[in-house]
């Protein structure tokens, strides 16, 4: 749970994919509940990333635009694993309580 160790885990992240690497970036639209995140979606060949950063200090609902993801209905995140899901491609994805000054590295299923 050290802040060594969770860099670590980027490092090791970053060093295994082409799309976190060397992918392409383009901005994902993102709303929150409680200040405004940033989100990022990376990706290179069949591999695709969300990225998604709250900078508010208090936790936050966030809502990413459908229209700016990869097109996956499922996302898991590479640090908990925890698994987000929309009903379609056209549905925008929600990602309740994202702690305050927290991230989430969300991998799409395609």
């Amino acid at each position: 749970g050290s802040l060594l160790s969770l860099y670590r885990k980027l490092i090791a992240l970053r060093s295994g994919s082409q799309a976190l690497s060397v992918g392409a970036t383009a901005q994902v639209g993102a709303e929150g509940t409680a200040g405004t995140p940033m989100a990022l979606r990376r990706e290179h060949g069949a591999e695709a990333w969300v990225l998604v950063f709250q900078f508010a200090s208090e936790p936050s609902t966030l809502t990413l635009a459908a229209g700016d993801l990869p097109a996956s209905t499922e996302y898991i995140d590479a640090l908990d694993s925890a698994v987000f899901t929309r009903p379609s491609v056209a549905d925008d994805l929600l990602i309740p309580d994202v702690q305050g000054r927290g991230f989430r590295l969300l991998r799409a299923q395609l």
